[in-house]
């Protein structure tokens, strides 16, 4: 006892969501707690959070699950966004790449390159 245990975060995918506290993305009007994984001296609001999030608990149906994704985090990578849709391509029966294209547009970041998905 005594020491802290640190999950690797890809353990976490489709379980929580690592957050800043001060980013725009995270719901204002979310009741659940944040669980602290880093801190910024400087600036609080450039500490990382772990948010709840299961994907268990999204709705089964494409347009409700989208519609919670990106009421939760206005922009996804792919990364962020397969553990949340993944089982839900199997279980509509259409691929990943086929529920993006319907619910999520992809946007490239001109600095970095970056490719995010928004809601369409």
């Amino acid at each position: 006892v005594g020491d802290v245990y640190m999950p690797k975060l890809e353990w976490l995918r489709g379980i929580a969501l690592e957050v800043k506290k001060g980013e725009t993305t995270l719901n204002p009007y979310s009741t659940t707690e944040l669980t602290k994984i880093s801190s910024n001296d400087d600036n609080e609001n450039d500490a990382m959070y772990l948010k709840y999030f299961p994907e268990n608990r999204l709705s089964i149906d494409p347009p409700k699950r989208f519609q919670r994704l990106f009421a939760e985090r206005e922009k996804w990578t792919l990364q962020d966004l397969e553990p949340y849709i993944s089982k839900l391509a199997d279980k509509v029966g259409i691929t990943q790449a086929e529920l993006l294209l319907k619910y999520a547009q992809v946007v490239t970041d001109k600095e970095d390159g970056a490719q995010w998905y928004l809601a369409r």
